[in-house]
């Protein structure tokens, strides 16, 4: 198994618009972050998280032509913007994408690019992805077994991905206890950690470096990747801090499991 990070930013991107930086050194392009989606490949076939706004330029950059499969993790824009562009995979590739996501992501996203999915407007409606709605639970995939798993996130509830001993969680507060057992002993774990050392407010949705390390001693992965970083973070100084076992993600970083 094969895992690329397409996007590590936040919802707003590095640089902000604006050309804004924040603490990230423009120098370093460890820290010119896209938005989040990452791309794991199993026995040859491709299974895409999340198309956000950055979709079509991340497809174009990795000379990525084809998506097997499709997970929405929420219906957050930074996750879902980049939708109409999945079209072309969907009808070039000759078939509808098999897509999963909860009902509350399905009404998110057929709601807000009605012109995509309104059956009335046949001109406008295309056949591009088939949406299975799942809460959870495991869906087969290349031939492994991969598990759907619940957080929360602020008044959303996200699908987290575990294949074998990989897992990735995406944008979230808190975690159930019935998916913080199924994050335990992982080789690696890719995990939201968008506040940085700036330590999270009780009110925010996200969660910071502090948080993590302290969650992992309860999970033991034996590494853990910081992911959709803000622009608090920059990637050499901040990486420098981290203890053994733990790194800081960037655009086009590539693993295998």
């Amino acid at each position: 198994m094969k895992v690329k990070i397409l996007g590590s930013g936040g919802s707003k991107g590095i640089p902000q618009a604006g050309n804004f930086w924040g603490e990230a050194n423009p120098s370093n392009n460890k820290n010119r972050r896209t938005r989040c989606s990452i791309l794991v490949e199993i026995n040859s076939k491709n299974f895409l998280i999340d198309t956000g706004l950055d979709f079509r330029n991340q497809m174009n950059l990795h000379n990525i032509s084809k998506v097997d499969a499709l997970l929405y993790t929420h219906g957050h824009s930074d996750h879902i913007d980049g939708i109409s562009d999945v079209l072309e995979f969907g009808l070039d590739g000759g078939g509808e994408i098999k897509t999963y996501l909860t009902k509350e992501t399905h009404g998110i996203i057929t709601h807000r690019f009605s012109d995509l999915f309104d059956s009335i407007k046949n001109f406008r409606t295309y056949h591009f992805v088939n949406f299975n709605l799942i809460e959870g639970g495991k869906v087969d995939f290349s031939g492994k077994e991969v598990e759907l798993l619940k957080v929360k996130h602020g008044n959303l509830n996200p699908l987290a991905f575990r294949c074998e001993n990989f897992a990735y969680v995406p944008d979230f507060n808190e975690i159930p206890e019935e998916t913080l057992k199924r994050l335990e002993g992982l080789d690696v774990l890719l995990i939201n950690a968008n506040e940085g050392f700036h330590k999270a407010s009780p009110t925010t949705t996200h969660r910071d470096f502090y948080q993590i390390m302290e969650l992992n001693e309860c999970l033991k992965a034996k590494k853990v990747i910081l992911n959709h970083l803000s622009n608090y973070v920059d990637h050499e100084r901040d990486e420098a801090k981290l203890p053994e076992g733990f790194v800081l993600a960037y655009d086009g970083m590539e693993f295998e499991i």
